[in-house]
């Protein structure tokens, strides 16, 4: 008599985990649904920025202005960034940049949020399984000392439950997988941003003056920013790489006003020679040293050190 209402339970919690995948992929299908026609219009709009057609492309870029996906909304202002520094409207250009970046942090929030959920899920379903082989090895007891001859298939069946436990691990991998895959998506439209910045500053008056120091020959009689130059340097560098110097103290407090100023340099398509004249010094080496430094500051884990390989990768114009 008491073995029904164990079998009842069992089969309720079973119920109720397939009813929680149902909903999550009809309300996944309804979202990619709705957001399909502003996505299009996004891709449209780039295509015809590439082509030279912007008056039209304005027109695709409203349409997908109404939309409330922020995926979509990232893709709009990232495009709208585009187009107004094809039309060399710079101003609209930073502004639409950084509401493309206000939207891409939501995005990566969004996805720490996705990865919490799926944390929780992979408890839940741990929670499950050993409830389910503690309630088959209550049913496997009862039943071995009611009905001893019974035993070998009572075996079977446990080890049938132990089978759907791996191919449950096997499942949460593959979910491991794909938060991971979005995780490198999120962090590739995060470096796309810097270099924008790198576009903007690329126009300013100070990164000429840069540029006419590189081109002088190697020697300690080189001339070379003097402490008014750094200051000035300092500044237009923090206006412009405002976002990446905010990123790059969250990610190691320990950087100097001096690693920050080699960081944002190392985005610009610029020598090693070019960028010790900037720091006040005809030597090279002031560079790689600080450089060394910066490393042993950066945190260990996979994703600074690759934005530690992104800051300092060789670039050219």
């Amino acid at each position: 008599m008491k073995k029904r209402p164990l079998i009842t339970s069992l089969f309720c919690l079973c119920v109720f985990v397939a009813c929680l995948d149902k909903n999550d992929t009809v309300s996944n299908y309804k979202s990619q649904e709705n957001t399909l026609s502003d996505s299009l219009n996004v891709v449209k709009a780039g295509q015809l920025i590439q082509s030279g057609q912007y008056d039209e492309a304005k027109v695709y870029l409203q349409q997908a202005a109404k939309s409330k996906n922020i995926r979509v909304k990232a893709a709009y202002y990232f495009q709208m960034t585009i187009l107004e520094e094809k039309l060399e409207n710079l101003e609209g250009a930073y502004a639409n940049f950084v509401e493309y970046h206000n939207y891409t942090e939501e995005i990566f929030k969004e996805e720490q949020q996705l990865f919490l959920k799926q944390e929780d899920r992979k408890t839940l379903l741990n929670y499950l399984f050993i409830s389910l082989g503690v309630l088959a090895f209550v049913v496997c007891s009862v039943i071995f000392y009611l009905f001893h001859k019974k035993k070998a298939k009572e075996q079977k069946e446990f080890q049938s439950l132990l089978n759907q436990y791996k191919d449950g691990e096997i499942e949460l991998n593959q979910l491991d997988k794909l938060i991971e895959s979005k995780k490198s998506y999120s962090t590739q439209l995060t470096f796309q941003a810097y270099l924008i910045q790198t576009e903007l500053f690329k126009e300013t008056s100070i990164y000429t003056e840069m540029q006419t120091l590189g081109k002088q020959t190697k020697s300690k009689d080189a001339k070379v920013f003097n402490y008014q130059k750094q200051e000035q340097l300092q500044i237009e560098l923090q206006k412009y790489f405002s976002t990446f110097i905010s990123d790059l103290k969250t990610y190691s407090s320990k950087l100097t006003e001096k690693d920050t100023l080699l960081c944002c340099l190392s985005l610009l398509p610029i020598n090693t020679f070019t960028k010790a004249l900037c720091l006040g010094s005809t030597d090279t080496n002031i560079v790689k040293q600080r450089k060394f430094q910066i490393r042993k500051k950066m945190p260990k884990d996979s994703f600074c050190q690759l934005f530690f390989e992104f800051i300092f990768e060789k670039r050219s114009d």
